[in-house]
């Protein structure tokens, strides 16, 4: 089984696992690159990992999820995914924030020690993030299939003449 040819011809898959490639990064560097080794508070971390994820995104979406790597668009295709990453960054940050604010109003601080490793763990924190980032996943997924590697003629009509 080939699964560059599974995750071309089949783009929810693709953008599955482009999203999900762009989760770890940004995961591992809110969590911890972020919080654990730098002290940063959660909301900045997690826009600092949304930044870090976003080359990931749009190689891996590009090739993989859209297949537009040889569409000869990819100047409009970087500004188009910028424009779509404000939205997703507010997603991302805010709604993470959000919904920590209400686990930790609601539940209490949600400070565990994994036992075997002896390992300060927040589950509040990472499942805030990955609500967030859960959101804003299934938000792109429309937002890129019908505008950032779709030719919607937008593009030519905002910056026509424009040279």
């Amino acid at each position: 089984m080939n699964l560059s040819k599974t995750l071309k011809e089949n783009p929810l898959l693709g953008y599955i696992f482009a999203g999900g490639s762009g989760v770890l990064v940004q995961y591992f560097v809110a969590s911890f690159v972020c919080i654990k080794l730098l002290g940063l508070p959660f909301e900045r971390s997690v826009f600092i990992g949304f930044i870090c994820s976003i080359p990931v995104g749009f190689v891996l979406s590009k090739i993989f999820a859209f297949d537009s790597k040889k569409s000869g668009k990819t100047q409009r295709e970087v500004i188009k995914y910028i424009i779509s990453l404000i939205l997703s960054l507010l997603i991302t940050t805010k709604g993470s924030a959000i919904i920590l604010h209400f686990l930790e109003n609601n539940f209490g601080s949600g400070n565990l020690v994994l036992p075997v490793l002896n390992y300060p763990f927040n589950w509040m924190g990472t499942f805030s993030h990955f609500a967030g980032m859960g959101l804003s996943f299934v938000c792109n997924f429309f937002i890129h299939r019908h505008f950032t590697f779709t030719e919607t003629g937008l593009f030519d009509k905002v910056f026509k003449n424009k040279t």
